[in-house]
């Protein structure tokens, strides 16, 4: 073999060399990442080597995340899957997270009139606001309640009970 063969040849050796470096090291943990989310029912989309969105099944149930640049959850929408209430399997919901992670806002259907539910809480968890239609009544009268800072009660329009699940 003539030199003039030879140095092509080293030359793309060393380039192919080198892309299977790069690719193994910069492309592997995404779709390591990704491998596993299928194994778990659920397919995870990456930015940067950072969950960014995932969607699948969760006990059952279709599920969609989406995470904010630092990996906190922000969005996430699906149906719940009746672990704590079995006439809830199935219904929607729709939760809104601050930059913090923490859950602020829900948009649900719940109880047995599958009544339409928005619930707001503030930063410590705690539910503040609730307006919907009345999910126990088969009226379905339209309520606001509110609490203040003591967790006392005060209904705004309608009338709004809490009952135990």
């Amino acid at each position: 073999m003539d030199r003039k063969t030879l140095i092509p040849l080293v030359i793309l050796a060393l380039f192919g060399f080198g892309g299977g470096v790069f690719s193994d090291q910069f492309l592997r943990p995404a779709a390591a990442a990704t491998e596993q989310h299928r194994m778990n029912g659920m397919l995870g989309f990456f930015d940067e080597n950072r969950e960014r969105m995932d969607m699948g099944v969760y006990n059952g149930q279709a599920q969609q995340n989406i995470y904010g640049a630092d990996g906190k959850l922000r969005l996430q929408f699906g149906t719940y899957a009746g672990e704590v209430r079995e006439n809830e399997k199935g219904l929607p919901s729709f939760t809104l997270y601050d930059n913090d992670g923490k859950l602020k806002m829900v948009l649900r259907l719940d109880g047995p009139n599958q009544g339409p539910l928005i619930i707001m809480k503030d930063n410590t968890g705690t539910n503040r606001m609730i307006m919907g239609l009345d999910i126990w009544d088969k009226a379905e009268e339209p309520f606001l309640v509110t609490w203040d800072k003591d967790g006392k009660q005060h209904d705004i329009v309608g009338n709004f009970v809490m009952k135990p699940l």
